[in-house]
């Protein structure tokens, strides 16, 4: 009997040709709302979203699933001990969108440092200012990473060509140094970072990892890099730090609340804050989503599944 996969959302058609080149059934659906999939998903096998919230009351009704697939990296918003639980396999593709998130991480660097935003906007109102717009070379600048997986490392490698000391730690990797990136504790990275860019999964632990208590810790004022979750920051903290100059650049990709139709006041008054500020660079969580990526997320994600399901 050939496996039933339902296919949820903006996913590369790459993914559905693989599998059904693999003799799987797949299918695809632009939309579905939680009460649609719940009526629908018994009788499928596996199903593969995009971004898509997978409960245990979603997991509960059915019984056939086998796996479940991410295209993408992030895991937040499938309930992935309860899924494991059930036997059934949780398959993401980090790797698709690694080196689309680490060239953006440094196109926000390289624009922090040299101002570029705050002097195209100057430009565009016809204000012609060199002096204050003096940048600052990214090379020989120490760079500290936190998080070393699939983002992390690749950010690493493309920073090597810009000639910078890495420090990269990461709480659950070893191993990984080499004589051009250091391993590293959190500790040495808050005693020499110039800049710091935060590629962390989004759980319980790394709620508000950014915080008062972790800017504080640094010995020189930094630029901040976050292209990984917004809920790893406390953006109220954050802003606090840009306005006493901890901070004295930040690049956000991900905030603590984009769905803006539930925006609180006191949220919408800080992004205000932060969107007017010639100090940080803001982009609507694009920093995976280039067009390469898409594809290989899918691409990647299809065969992942299809290694799994025939292994079992």
């Amino acid at each position: 009997m050939k496996k039933k996969v339902l296919v949820i959302g903006n996913i590369q058609q790459i993914l559905i040709q693989n599998l059904e080149a693999a003799g799987f059934t797949c299918d695809y659906k632009s939309e579905l709302n939680k009460r649609q999939l719940i009526k629908h998903i018994h009788g499928y096998h596996g199903i593969v979203v995009r971004t898509y919230l997978i409960d245990k009351e979603v997991i509960d009704a059915a019984p056939n699933l086998e796996f479940i697939g991410r295209s993408g990296s992030g895991l937040d918003k499938i309930d992935v001990a309860y899924a494991e639980s059930k036997n059934i396999h949780v398959i993401n593709s980090p790797e698709g969108n690694a080196d689309a998130v680490a060239e953006h991480a440094i196109g926000m660097i390289l624009g922090l440092l040299h101002f570029i935003v705050k002097s195209d906007r100057e430009m565009r109102r016809f204000i012609f200012k060199r002096k204050i717009n003096t940048g600052f070379e990214l090379s020989n600048k120490t760079v500290g990473i936190i998080g070393f997986g699939n983002t992390g490392s690749r950010l690493a490698k493309k920073l090597l060509g810009f000639n910078c000391k890495i420090l990269a730690h990461d709480k659950y990797l070893s191993g990984f140094g080499n004589e051009k990136i250091v391993e590293t504790s959190l500790q040495q990275v808050y005693n020499q970072a110039d800049i710091v860019s935060v590629h962390l999964q989004g759980n319980a632990e790394t709620k508000e990892y950014i915080c008062e208590a972790f800017i504080n810790q640094f010995k020189k004022p930094i630029y901040l890099i976050n292209t990984s979750r917004g809920m790893i920051m406390n953006t109220k903290d954050v802003w606090r730090a840009l306005d006493s100059g901890k901070i004295i650049g930040l690049g956000l990709d991900v905030y603590e609340n984009e769905d803006l139709s539930s925006i609180t006041f006191r949220q919408k008054q800080l992004y205000k804050k932060l969107v007017r500020s010639n100090k940080t660079i803001v982009t609507p969580h694009v920093a995976g989503w280039s067009h390469e990526a898409e594809y290989k997320i899918a691409d990647i994600l299809s065969k992942k599944i299809i290694s799994t399901v025939q292994a079992v």
